[in-house]
């Protein structure tokens, strides 16, 4: 509105013709804001200013100089952030005083490069000269998400629609996060059970396997932990909610750990069911003859197999 021209001549807007009308005591039928004319003005003569009554972005009134990662190479980690810094060289007072800063990624060094969401602005101050800006990005992980240990190309990047774009010298980290999630679906219970599901597929024995392998894989000296927490159920209270989210963690930490006398430690709350479940999955994935026989049917499994 203050670019546009439909203006009033003086340069003043008067904001009190949008003030509410009074209608009496009860509600108006119609409506109790008087735009006036202006507005009408404003969206029928003139929708939308003249960009170069306040830019032109065909003249370049600033140089971008430099844009670099200042983070160590030893701190470039995935969900961490890096500091990028760039220095902005203002020939002229600048109409765009915005300058955009990113990080891009591309999985080989033909690809074309992707943006990563997060863009932060810093803004000059309008005078000639040299100005220093410093950003803070998050190192996120790209989408769809890359194979654990993968190269990742990646380089800063800033931009003023009064500049040629400046990217810092293009760098690679290897996709190793300090966290590494696994769950639903890959661990997934039914209702208030308190075992995981295997699935038809196997998915949870996977999904273990390459956890285990994962740790396998660290340096010796390297300091890890795996943290297990167990969901709990919506249908059930909060005092049989906190027994069952301990339960669903300490089997599968006895099964990552191999700790016998925790599994024990519930193993006599497994429902029928479940133990069941268990035999028919495994059957499903790796066509052992361990299926229960019509098990809907009969609830109890077949001697020995349980």
């Amino acid at each position: 509105m203050d670019v546009s021209k439909a203006r009033p001549p003086s340069g003043d807007l008067d904001y009190s013709i949008f003030a509410p009308r009074k209608a009496g005591a009860g509600p108006a039928k119609t409506s109790q804001y008087d735009t006036s004319d202006y507005l009408a003005q404003v969206r029928e003569e003139d929708p939308w200013p003249d960009q170069d009554a306040f830019q032109n972005n065909d003249v370049k009134k600033v140089t971008l100089v430099t844009c670099d990662v200042a983070t160590a190479p030893a701190d470039h980690v995935f969900e961490k952030p890096l500091k990028i810094t760039c220095q902005a060289n203002s020939t002229e007072a600048p109409d765009d005083r915005t300058v955009r800063i990113r990080l891009q990624w591309r999985l080989a060094p033909a690809d074309p490069w992707k943006d990563f969401p997060e863009v932060q602005s810093r803004q000059l101050s309008g005078n000639v000269g040299v100005e220093n800006l410093e950003a803070d990005l998050v190192l996120m992980t790209p989408s769809p998400k890359p194979n654990y240990g993968q190269d990742i190309h990646l380089q800063a990047l800033a931009t003023n629609n009064q500049a040629v774009e400046k990217a810092s010298a293009p760098f690679v980290v290897k996709y190793l996060t300090l966290t590494q999630y696994i769950g639903s679906p890959e661990v997934s219970h039914e209702g208030e059970t308190i075992l995981p599901r295997i699935g038809a597929d196997g998915v949870l024995i996977d999904a273990l396997a390459a956890f285990l392998k994962r740790f396998a894989a660290l340096p010796a000296a390297q300091s890890d932990m795996a943290v297990v927490f167990g969901f709990s159920n919506a249908s059930s209270g909060a005092k049989k909610n906190r027994k069952l989210s301990l339960q669903r963690a300490e089997i599968l930490k006895s099964l990552l750990d191999h700790e016998v006398a925790l599994w024990e430690k519930h193993r006599g709350d497994f429902t029928t069911w479940e133990k069941q479940q268990i035999l028919s999955d495994i059957a499903s994935k790796y066509g052992w003859d361990c299926d229960p026989v019509r098990w809907m049917e009969f609830p109890v499994p077949r001697p020995g197999r349980e």
